[in-house]
């Protein structure tokens, strides 16, 4: 099974096989990593921005709790805060509903990406398709393959770029 998933043979006398197959494994470990770091940034930076917004709304709820305490005659102006909190509260819901929308748009992308590349994806990860959990794993792959790929192009580039032998004509390309 190794064997099927890393293209790495075992066999007598070849003890490369088991150094390999833990290069392979700590490349993808460092893949998914990278990829991880990357989304937990994006994760962090998303969470900050809403702390300081649940910061705002707090402050607001005190201004407005200690109007009401000092001031009742204010009761007008008590209303207006409140408006203001909820419509600030009803854009963060807004915010929240239109990332979840947004990750929803990503996720078909993505399972149509690693469809179109013809992805090998474990088969556990074929049959739950892109949810959150398996965002990773799709990703990873397909990054392997974008660098196939570019590799393959890379590739063929130097091979159309080469010059003519001695022995070819220039004028039959």
């Amino acid at each position: 099974r190794i064997t099927e998933m890393t293209g790495v043979a075992f066999a007598q006398g070849k003890w490369d096989a088991v150094e390999k197959v833990v290069a392979i494994y700590r490349e993808k470990e460092a893949r998914n990593a990278s990829l991880l770091k990357l989304v937990n940034q994006d994760l962090q930076s998303q969470a900050e921005q809403l702390a300081a917004e649940l910061g705002e709304l707090k402050r607001t709820e005190q201004e407005i709790r200690l109007s009401n305490a000092n001031e009742l005659v204010r009761a007008e102006d008590v209303a207006e805060e409140r408006a203001r909190a909820k419509q600030m509260a009803e854009q963060q819901t807004a915010q929240v509903e239109s990332m979840k929308r947004s990750l929803g748009s990503v996720m078909p992308v993505v399972e149509a990406l690693a469809i179109a590349l013809e992805l090998k994806l474990p088969d556990h990860v074929q049959q739950k398709g892109c949810t959150l959990t398996t965002l990773d794993v799709y990703l990873s792959f397909i990054e392997e393959a974008i660098h196939k790929l570019h590799a393959r192009a890379q590739h063929i580039v130097s091979c159309e770029s080469a010059p003519p032998t001695e022995d070819e004509d220039p004028s039959e390309k």
